[in-house]
């Protein structure tokens, strides 16, 4: 029988096998994994995995996933690589999980059962009264820019974010800074195929999204051809945008998101750690005239990294 995990931030995926408890109790092979703020990219893999192997069969394995570019998403993806009997499928909704844990038996496989749930889901989302209905599609994000060759290329936001680009990049700060392109700036992921091509196709509509290397980002940066254009800059670490930085790139701010743990690692915030290397990249940051801050979502208020460094005393 095919294994379902549905995958979610937050609490979502273990209120939806709550709730379909009420309707179809003991069912078996079904898991949750949650993804909680302070988690990072590996350890919700390793949860991912361990769910996975509790099933029947661990080569039959269906992932509902809340969030297209979401990091549980993304995690999913990577996986999906090395499995190609599994299917994923996101947006999942609660008449799709009813009717995926109807459908399956000892003979349909998990791409199989996708197959079927497509429509289902896209049919649970209505609307009443019926004339509110959108007749037609929305602008999409950052399509309402207008792209000028004597306007230099302008840095939206540069953020320091270890998942790089996931759910919160890909709609909320897209919507608040309409970008033409969202950049992922890693020596490691634009070398890594895989990675490459999750980045690209967690791009909201409407935004080309890519990943290049610190100095081909460099290179951007300073060539007029890209005049125009509206950049958000993700970066996985802040020695990169130092590095950035002190090779002529014009950065006004920088904003950090998640820093995940790890050996050597203190925790400074609910979803940032950093070592000794951190804060001093983000000092040479300071004392360049940078603004450093932490901010989730556009409309949480500022927070000075540096205050919550000195409320954690001594990072090694």
């Amino acid at each position: 029988m095919t294994g379902i995990v549905v995958a979610s931030h937050g609490n979502l995926s273990e209120g939806l096998l709550n709730t379909l408890s009420m309707f179809m109790p003991g069912e078996k092979n079904l898991e949750a994994c949650v993804l909680t703020p302070d988690m990072g990219p590996d350890a919700f893999k390793a949860k991912l995995v361990a769910a996975a192997d509790k099933m029947a069969d661990p080569e039959q394995v269906l992932l509902l996933v809340d969030l297209w570019g979401g990091t549980p998403f993304n995690v999913a993806s990577e996986l999906l690589a090395g499995h190609p009997s599994w299917a994923l499928i996101t947006g999942v909704n609660l008449p799709l999980l009813m009717e995926a844990v109807s459908d399956r038996d000892d003979k349909i496989s998990a791409h199989d059962l996708a197959k079927q749930l497509i429509v289902v889901g896209r049919s649970g989302i209505k609307v009443k009264p019926e004339s509110i209905m959108p007749k037609r599609k929305a602008a999409a994000a950052g399509s309402n820019y207008v792209s000028s060759s004597n306007k230099p290329l302008e840095l939206g936001l540069v953020r320091v974010d270890g998942r790089l680009l996931h759910g919160q990049v890909a709609t909320v700060w897209s919507k608040a800074v309409r970008p033409t392109r969202i950049v992922v700036v890693s020596d490691g992921v634009a070398h890594n195929a895989l990675r490459k091509t999750m980045i690209t196709e967690a791009a909201p509509p409407g935004v080309k999204a890519t990943a290049i290397p610190v100095q081909k980002f460099i290179d951007v940066c300073k060539d007029p051809r890209f005049n125009g254009q509206r950049f958000i800059a993700l970066f996985e670490k802040p020695q990169d945008v130092v590095r950035a930085v002190e090779s002529g790139v014009k950065v006004s701010s920088v904003d950090v998101g998640n820093m995940p743990g790890g050996e050597g690692k203190t925790m400074i915030g609910h979803d940032l750690s950093m070592d000794a290397a951190d804060v001093q990249a983000f000092k040479s940051l300071r004392d360049k005239g940078i603004e450093v801050y932490s901010q989730k979502v556009p409309n949480d208020p500022k927070e000075d990294i540096f205050g919550l460094i000195k409320k954690a005393g001594e990072i090694k």
